[in-house]
C-alpha cells in the first residue's frame, strides 16, 4: 500500500467511526423513547430494555453504514479540496483514480460488513428482538395489578383483585371485564385467579365465580356459574409470528425461489443495501474532490441531496415493489443502477477536472451565504 492510500484511510476511518457512533446514538435514542413505555406501564427492567436497544441497533446499520460511509468520505476528500491538497496532487500526477483506489478499498469493506450484518445478523437480531420483547411483556402482565385498583392487563381486558399475592400473580377476589367490540362486555368474577405461562402464550385461570353477558335490548341477560375458568391474555403490542423482514435468509431465499412476491422484495432488499455502499463511497469522494475556489459547502449540499434522492428512491422503490405492476428486482434495483450512472458521469466530469452542472452555482451560492455572514460581523 502506498503512503498516499494510507493517508486517505488513516483520514477516512476516524471519520467513518465518529459519524457511525453519532448517527447509531441519534436513531437509538429514538427507540428508546419507544420503549421507554415498557418500563413506565409495564414495570420491565432497565436491563431488559438496554439489551433491547442493543438488539435493534443491527436492524439500523444497513441504513446508517451508507450513510456514515458517504459522511466520512465527504468529510475526507472536502478537507483535501479546503486544504489544496488535492490540487497539490494533480500537480505531482496522482490521477483521480488513483485518489479513489483507497476510498474504493474502504467501501468494499463496508459493503461487506453491512452485507454481513443484512443478510444474517439483521433477521437474526430482529427474531431476538422479538422474542425477548415478547418475554418482557409476558412476564411482566399482571406485576401491574395492585390490590383495590382497576388496571389494564391486556388490550380490551381490565382485572380488579381485592388482593394479591406472588409478585401479582395469584389474585383473589377478582372482577374482571373483556371488551369484545360490538358484541358487548363480558363481566367475570372469580374467588381465586392465578396468571401463568406455557410456551409463548399466557393465561389467567380463575376458580368459582361467575360470567355475565348482555349484548343490549332484545337480547337476553346470560349469567353462568363455573368452577373453573380459563382466559387467554393477548400479549399487548408483540405477536409471537415472525414477519418476513425476521425471517432467516435461508428461509427467505426458498420463499423467494417458490414465487412469493413479499419474500422476493426482502430478498432483493437485503441485497440491495449493501451495494449502495459501494457506489455512495464512490461517489461522495466524486462530489468531495473539487478544484475550484469555493469551500466544502457545495459538496455536502451535493451529498445531501444525494442522500435524500437515494432514500427517497429506496422508499419509492418498495411501495412501487409491492404493487403487482412492477417486478420486485426491477423495483429494488432500480436506485442502485440511477446511482452507478451518477457516479459514472461525476467520475468522467471530475477526471477531466471540469465541475457538476450544479456544482458552480452551488459555490457561488454558499461563498455568497459565507460573505454575508462576514459582513455582518465586520469581517473582510
Amino acid at each position: 500500500m502506498k503512503v498516499l492510500d494510507r493517508y486517505l484511510l488513516r483520514s477516512a476511518l476516524p471519520a467513518l467511526g465518529v459519524s457511525l457512533v453519532v448517527l447509531a446514538f441519534v436513531l437509538v435514542m429514538h427507540r428508546m423513547f419507544l420503549l421507554s413505555d415498557l418500563v413506565v406501564a409495564r414495570g420491565v427492567p432497565l436491563s431488559t430494555v438496554a439489551r433491547l436497544m442493543a438488539l435493534a441497533l443491527p436492524a439500523l446499520l444497513p441504513i446508517l453504514l451508507p450513510v456514515s460511509l458517504l459522511v466520512a468520505v465527504l468529510l475526507t476528500t472536502g478537507r483535501l479540496s479546503l486544504d489544496h491538497e488535492a490540487v497539490a496532487m494533480r500537480a505531482s500526477g496522482v490521477s483521480l483514480a488513483q485518489n479513489l483506489r483507497p476510498l474504493l478499498w474502504l467501501s468494499a469493506a463496508v459493503t461487506v460488513v453491512a452485507a454481513a450484518v443484512s443478510l444474517w445478523g439483521q433477521p437474526a437480531a430482529a427474531r431476538a428482538f422479538r422474542h425477548e420483547l415478547y418475554d418482557a411483556v409476558k412476564n411482566r402482565v399482571g406485576l401491574t395489578a395492585e390490590a383495590g385498583t382497576f388496571t389494564e392487563v391486556a388490550p380490551g381486558i381490565t382485572l380488579f383483585a381485592g388482593d394479591t399475592r406472588n409478585g401479582g400473580r395469584e389474585l383473589a377476589d377478582l372482577f374482571l371485564v373483556v371488551d369484545r367490540g360490538g358484541k358487548g362486555p363480558l363481566w367475570v368474577t372469580a374467588q381465586r385467579g392465578r396468571l401463568w405461562t406455557e410456551g409463548r402464550r399466557l393465561f389467567l385461570d380463575l376458580e368459582r365465580g361467575e360470567v355475565h353477558e348482555y349484548e343490549g335490548p332484545g337480547t337476553p341477560y346470560r349469567r353462568i356459574g363455573f368452577r373453573r375458568y380459563r382466559v387467554a391474555l393477548p400479549i399487548p403490542g408483540v405477536s409471537p409470528e415472525l414477519d418476513v423482514e425476521e425471517l432467516p435468509t435461508a428461509r427467505l431465499w426458498a420463499a423467494a425461489s417458490n414465487g412469493d412476491r413479499t419474500a422476493r422484495l426482502e430478498m432483493h432488499r437485503r441485497l440491495a443495501l449493501p451495494a449502495g455502499c459501494l457506489v455512495l463511497g464512490v461517489l461522495g469522494a466524486c462530489l468531495g474532490f473539487h478544484h475550484s475556489r469555493f469551500g466544502q459547502g457545495r459538496g455536502y449540499v451535493l451529498g445531501l441531496g444525494v442522500l435524500l434522492l437515494y432514500y427517497g428512491l429506496l422508499t419509492v422503490s418498495r411501495a412501487l415493489g409491492k404493487t403487482s405492476s412492477v417486478p420486485p428486482e426491477a423495483a429494488v434495483w432500480a436506485p442502485q443502477v440511477l446511482l452507478w450512472g451518477l457516479a459514472a458521469f461525476a467520475f468522467a466530469r471530475k477526471n477531466q477536472e471540469r465541475p457538476l452542472p450544479l456544482e458552480e452555482g452551488l459555490g457561488a451560492t454558499w461563498d455568497g451565504v459565507v460573505r454575508r455572514l462576514r459582513a455582518r460581523e465586520g469581517r473582510p
